[in-house]
């Protein structure tokens, strides 16, 4: 009787590890964030969270780049452009878990 409890207790317990790192990672994984510039113009990009600025540098049109906050925060995109016009994202809030794809249009920048 003992064995069957326990076989059941250790059956319970596997599938819930399974169910974590199938599904739980996500909830705990650090935000990751892609950045699409579709714009027909280079664009000098930077990333800010957490009230600092982190320069990526100049993104050439149809590039995209990857890269994951090691924390929650609160973003915003900037972005320049070689004619001087400058686009701003609105905030947007990052946890754990989330997955965000940013684009930048020579107007705006949008989420998705």
């Amino acid at each position: 009787m003992a064995s069957k409890i326990l076989v059941g207790f250790s059956a319970v317990v596997v599938i819930i590890v399974l169910f974590m790192a199938g599904f739980g990672g996500n909830y705990i994984a650090n935000p990751k964030f892609t950045i699409v510039n579709e714009s027909t113009s280079p664009v000098v990009l930077t990333v800010g969270w957490d009230g600092k600025g982190q320069p990526f540098g100049n993104i050439p049109p149809g590039k995209r780049i990857k890269f994951s906050v090691n924390a929650k925060a609160e973003m915003t995109l900037l972005a320049k452009f070689p004619n001087g016009n400058t686009v701003v994202s609105p905030s947007m809030y990052l946890s754990s878990g989330t997955i965000t794809k940013a684009k930048i249009f020579e107007t705006h920048i949008e989420f998705e």
